[in-house]
C-alpha cells in the first residue's frame, strides 16, 4: 500500500523546492520502518523553474510510483524520462528505481545548518543496495532559495560508514561522482579502513548530486568496483554484484594469488548505455565484456580517470533482448 511521505510537490512559496527534499528524506526516516511504501509525489519534467533533475533524482532513490505533472501545453523532457527508465529483456519499459527509499544519514540527523543564506553544507541522504554491495548518496543544494547560496560539503570516513550501515569500514569502497552537478563529475576517491580520504562537493542553486559507493575487489590482481548504470539516475538499482574463484573483499583476500577472485559478474535487470566498472591503476586495463557467455564485439568504451580507468559496456542491444523477462549476465574480462 502507498502511502503519501510528504507535502504536495510544488506548492506556491519560494523555498519550496529544497522543503520538499528534506521533508522526505527525514519523513522516511520513520515510514522506511513501516508496511507501507512512500509515495515521493509528482513531479513536472519542465519547465526549469520547476528544478526537474532535482527532483529527478529523489524520485528514483524510492520503491514508491513514479508520476509525472507535466501539463500539455508543456514539452516533457524526454531525455530526462530515460534516466528513469529503461527496457527488460522482453522489451518491457520500466522505472528503474530503489527497492528502499532515501533516508538522511544518521551522522547528519541533527545538523541544524542545512538551509541559510550563506553558503553552508548539503543535504544528504542514502539508499543501501546490498545486491550490487554498494550504496547511493543523494546530495542536494537546499540553502534559501533567495540567496543564491553555494552548498559547500565533503562527505568523510562517516559518512560513508553510515551509508553502509556499519560501525567501521571493513574492506575497501570507491567513491564515484555521476555528474548531475555542473562542478562534480567524474570524480572518483578510494576510502580505507581509518582512511583521512574525503570526497569535496560543491553544488549550485537548483543542483543535486549523486554519489556512488562500490566495493572494491581485486580481480587478477587488479583492483575493481562496479559503479553500475551511469546513464540512469539509479545506477545500482536490481544490480547483482559477485566474484567467483575466491569471494573475497579486497582487505580479506589471502596472500597466495590462486585463491583470489579471477571473475566479476554483474546481472542486470535493465538494459543500459553505459553499465561501468573501475579499474584502478596508471596502467590502461587490457579488458572486454561478456553478456551472457558471448563476447561483446566491440572494444569497451574506456576513459581515463585519476589513479583509474572507467569502463562501459551497452546492455540491451539488438540481439540480446527475448521474449521473456530475466536479467542479463555480464562478465568483465581482465587480461
Amino acid at each position: 500500500m502507498f502511502d503519501s511521505n510528504s507535502d504536495d510537490f510544488n506548492l506556491p512559496y519560494e523555498n519550496r523546492h529544497p522543503d520538499y527534499i528534506q521533508m522526505n528524506i527525514y519523513q522516511s526516516i520513520l515510514t522506511s520502518h513501516l508496511s507501507l511504501i512512500p509515495d515521493f509525489d509528482m513531479f513536472a519534467s519542465n519547465p526549469r523553474d520547476h528544478w526537474p533533475t532535482y527532483h529527478a533524482l529523489l524520485r528514483c532513490l524510492s520503491p514508491g510510483p513514479l508520476l509525472l505533472s507535466d501539463t500539455p501545453d508543456t514539452e516533457t523532457d524526454k531525455a530526462l524520462l530515460a534516466k528513469m527508465t529503461a527496457k527488460t529483456r522482453s522489451g518491457r519499459l520500466k522505472a528503474v528505481k530503489t527497492d528502499s527509499p532515501a533516508q538522511a544519514l544518521p551522522g547528519r540527523w541533527f545538523w541544524d545548518n542545512l538551509q541559510g543564506e550563506q553558503d553552508g553544507p548539503a543535504t544528504l541522504a542514502y539508499v543501501k543496495v546490498p545486491s550490487a554491495q554498494g550504496t547511493i548518496i543523494g546530495a542536494w543544494n537546499c540553502r534559501r532559495t533567495g540567496t543564491s547560496s553555494v552548498a559547500r560539503d565533503r562527505i568523510f570516513l562517516q559518512d560513508l560508514e553510515d551509508a553502509l550501515e556499519v560501525d567501521r569500514l571493513d574492506g575497501e569502497y570507491a567513491l564515484w561522482s555521476v555528474g548531475h552537478s555542473g562542478r562534480n563529475g567524474r570524480r572518483v576517491e578510494l576510502f580505507r579502513p581509518g582512511s583521512p580520504a574525503e570526497m569535496p562537493l560543491e553544488l549550485e542553486k537548483a543542483e543535486c548530486e549523486a554519489i556512488i559507493i562500490a566495493k572494491v575487489w581485486e580481480v587478477k590482481g587488479q583492483k575493481v568496483a562496479v559503479v553500475g548504470m551511469l546513464d540512469k539516475f539509479a545506477p545500482l538499482a536490481r544490480l547483482q554484484v559477485s566474484v567467483q574463484g575466491g569471494e573475497q573483499s579486497l582487505s580479506r583476500s589471502a596472500a597466495s594469488s590462486d585463491s583470489a577472485p579471477d571473475e566479476l559478474k554483474i546481472r542486470t535487470e535493465f538494459a543500459s548505455d553505459q553499465l561501468s566498472v573501475l579499474v584502478f591503476g596508471d596502467s590502461k586495463p587490457s579488458a572486454s565484456f561478456m553478456v551472457d557467455g558471448n563476447a561483446v564485439a566491440s572494444a569497451p568504451w574506456i576513459e581515463s580517470v585519476r589513479g583509474a580507468w572507467l569502463l562501459s559496456v551497452t546492455v540491451g542491444v539488438e540481439g540480446q533482448m527475448t521474449s521473456g523477462e530475466g536479467a542479463w549476465e555480464v562478465q568483465l574480462v581482465l587480461g
